[in-house]
């Protein structure tokens, strides 16, 4: 049984958005990747994800500058930020996200938090 319906990769590595997409495949239904902020806007206009991955490094800006602006866009979503860059954790916090995950990523890290991730 699957735990989510629809999931928003934002990332511009469009290997590790087919890799996670593999990892998720037995936990979220439909999995759709988008390589920037615009076009991750594009999705969030007519898919309401169950949860989103945003990466921080992105050709049209920096990940961390757009959580509160996805949040609105995203309805409820769990929104989860994926990154080399420990140190922006705080701020990724600070600013709404739900879940930070530091890259490199793997398949227990990536599960462990969604798993145990729990909405306040």
């Amino acid at each position: 049984m699957k735990t989510y319906n629809h999931a928003l990769i934002i990332d511009d590595d469009a290997d590790l958005c087919v890799l996670l997409k593999t990892m998720l495949a037995d936990i979220i239904s439909d999995i759709k990747y988008a390589h920037s902020i615009e076009s991750g806007r594009t999705f969030l206009n007519t898919l309401k994800p169950d949860i989103i991955f945003l990466d921080n490094n992105l050709p049209d800006g920096q990940g961390l500058n757009y959580i509160e602006e996805i949040k609105a866009l995203s309805g409820n979503s769990i929104l989860v930020i994926i990154t080399a860059l420990e140190s922006s954790k705080n701020i990724a916090y600070q600013r709404g996200a739900d879940i930070f995950i530091e890259k490199p990523l793997t398949y227990s890290n990536i599960r462990n938090a969604i798993d145990n991730y729990k909405r306040g």
